[in-house]
């Protein structure tokens, strides 16, 4: 079994622009509540965070793999991530 959840998220780049996500959280063979997950989007945008952090912190807090599909300026950029084992 795999549930894909999908969400946009806002957040904020260290060098001070906003950022929109449009999030991919695949989870394989259980349940994450989403509850939990904006938990988790909430805990980690509280402070400015890179795309490519903030995708890791996401992976490893739920244990999923997690994409974020983002617009940084003129830049789109893609990043996924695995729990760090």
């Amino acid at each position: 079994m795999m549930v894909i959840h999908k969400t946009m998220i806002v957040g904020k780049c260290p060098h001070g622009c906003a950022d929109l996500y449009q999030a991919e959280f695949r989870v394989r063979n259980r349940v994450i509540p989403v509850e939990r997950i904006q938990e988790e989007i909430d805990a980690a945008t509280k402070e400015p965070i890179y795309q490519e952090d903030l995708t890791q912190a996401l992976a490893d807090s739920l244990g999923c793999e997690v994409q974020l599909e983002g617009v940084h300026g003129r830049f789109n950029s893609i990043s996924s991530a695995t729990p760090t084992p």
